[in-house]
């Protein structure tokens, strides 16, 4: 009878130590635990024979266990031979031994819940273990959860008599449970064992097991159960520390180590078009609560999507228009000048909106530009020589002009930051207007925000298609004089400069392309106009880049 008990305990045992459930998709499948239970022979491990019992995990997944892979060996000894003793009269009929292994709850037996194994005789004959028939109870307890695992199953028939067992006796059917369904299904068998009922002889002493609490320490580095098997050779129903001839171990698992995750951003590529997050997942191998680079078991991506569509684009603002009308001589200019009007093309005062041309209702704000003084008159050139006296000489030449004054400066100038003279100051806005006319020290006529200091942005007309051909701009259409302003400057944001060539204003220019940034478009039509050229800052007389606020007058 040792031999069926102690076999039963050793297989239970290793059950409940790789048993463990888990449906965590990102922790690597762990390998199946095998066990292996063949016949020894007498000899220094079991005097008498008995079985010799091999476990460890399947690391080649092949479904044998190797040599190679064995982690644990136990033997279950047959007892020996004792002295014969007299003969007796007949004993009544031997009565077969049962095994029933139930589910143990979580709680005084098992803390974590575990196995419960009654052991005794079928003292009825009708192949079930009843509980008055229990003559031994113990717990095979589980211990503190560690890494996801396959549970191992064991199914426990009976076996008929025949080729494996002469008397009958129990099968026992184990692997592991790799759908983890609680069910042991035929291609998860790893291996089968059984324990046979004994030829019916004189009755003997009876095999014993006990089961002790195992401090943690050689045998068990978490604790665990000592099971201590043997013959009861005093007939006590105690087994005394002589009587003990197998011992084995059934220890608690370790903790299992934490599963830590790190996220970080991920650049547009291979694993994400357009960028994304990337997750790295792991086990802490080294307790120190970071995932470190040799601790990563699996990464995912989650990716950003693609940009939307671009929105319609907004409706055209009203261009902002320059006209200059040549002042005659007389009480307004002493010395001649222009007269400047400035306004938006939004068709104000009943007149026709964006047709290139400042009409009287859209002048927003005028200003004169007057010319300076004549300088002062040359000195008289040196009397001529005298004749000779008789007949009058020729009169002497005229002596050579002096030279001309120099233009009166006029004007108040502004100043930036950057102590650079931005020029004078012809007009400044007015009711929708916040442009500043301002003459460059270079003779340019240009505009400046005067809330922000920023450059006034044209629009700028090219004859050919994407902004190529002939570029013309009417931000100083001269509309019916036909007239131009020779000095104008125009700037376009994110382009640059560009000067008006003089006498190339026209009443009509047909264009295919315009721009008011450094974004070409179509467009078709006609507008009045002058050719216009680009320049650098430095032509115009103007920083290269806006002004720097504050700014003062001189």
């Amino acid at each position: 009878m040792r031999l069926q008990i102690g076999a039963v305990t050793a297989l239970m045992g290793l059950g409940l130590i790789v048993g463990c459930d888990g449906d965590d998709d990102d922790v690597p499948e762990l390998t199946a635990s095998l066990v292996d239970v063949t016949a020894e022979a007498p000899g220094k491990n079991c005097e008498s024979g008995g079985q010799r019992i091999s476990s460890g995990l399947d690391r080649n997944q092949d479904g044998e266990l190797s040599e190679a892979e064995v982690t644990q060996t136990s033997y279950a000894c047959n007892g020996a031979t004792g002295a014969d003793g007299e003969n007796g009269e007949s004993g009544d009929q031997g009565k077969n031994s049962l095994v029933d292994v139930t589910d143990e709850a979580p709680g005084k037996n098992c803390s974590n819940g575990g196995q419960k194994v009654d052991v005794g005789f079928d003292a009825n004959a009708n192949d079930k273990l009843e509980s008055s028939e229990i003559e031994k109870t113990f717990f095979l307890c589980q211990g503190v959860d560690g890494a996801p695992g396959f549970e191992t199953l064991i199914w426990t028939t009976a076996e008929p008599a025949g080729e494996h067992c002469t008397k009958g006796g129990q099968k026992l059917t184990f692997g592991s449970d790799l759908d983890r369904d609680a069910v042991l299904d035929a291609d998860e068998q790893t291996g089968e064992s059984y324990i046979c009922n004994g030829d019916v002889g004189q009755v003997g002493p009876t095999s014993l097991v006990s089961v002790s609490s195992e401090p943690a320490g050689e045998h068990c580095p978490g604790g665990g159960k000592r099971l201590d098997s043997g013959v009861d050779a005093d007939r006590s129903g105690s087994l005394d520390e002589p009587e003990i001839s197998q011992t084995s171990y059934v220890c608690n698992g370790q903790d299992g180590l934490p599963s830590l995750t790190a996220v970080t951003a991920e650049t547009a590529g291979d694993n994400c078009t357009h960028g994304g997050q990337r997750i790295d997942f792991g086990l802490d191998d080294n307790r120190n609560g970071t995932l470190d680079e040799g601790e990563v078991d699996g990464t995912r991506y989650v990716c950003n999507g693609r940009d939307g569509t671009d929105g319609t684009d907004g409706k055209d603002g009203f261009s902002t228009l320059f006209k200059a009308t040549a002042i005659e001589p007389g009480a307004t200019c002493t010395s001649g000048g222009q007269k400047l009007e400035l306004g938006l093309d939004n068709g104000d005062g009943d007149t026709v909106a964006h047709n290139g041309t400042l009409e009287q209702g859209e002048v927003d704000s005028t200003s004169t530009l007057c010319n300076g003084s004549d300088g002062t008159n040359g000195k008289d050139g040196a009397n001529g020589k005298d004749g000779a006296n008789g007949k009058d000489g020729a009169d002497g030449k005229d002596g050579t002009d002096g030279v001309d004054g120099k233009d009166g400066d006029g004007g108040v100038h502004l100043i930036d930051a950057n102590d650079f003279d931005l020029g004078r100051i012809v007009s400044s806005g007015g009711e929708y207007s916040y442009g500043i006319s301002m003459l460059s020290n270079t003779g340019y006529v240009y505009l400046l925000n005067e809330y922000n200091l920023t450059y006034e942005n044209f629009t700028m007309y090219y004859s050919g298609a994407n902004c190529t051909g002939t570029a013309f701009t009417y931000s100083y259409g001269l509309g019916g004089g036909g007239n131009t302003l020779a000095n104008q400057a125009t700037y376009i944001s994110g382009y640059g400069w560009f000067v008006a060539v003089p006498n190339s204003y026209a009443t009509s220019r047909a264009v295919l392309s315009y721009r008011s940034s450094a974004t070409c478009s179509p467009t078709t039509g006609a507008t009045s106009g002058q050719t216009m050229i680009p320049a650098t800052a430095a032509q115009v007389g103007v920083p290269s880049t806006a002004p720097l606020a504050p700014v003062t007058f001189e």
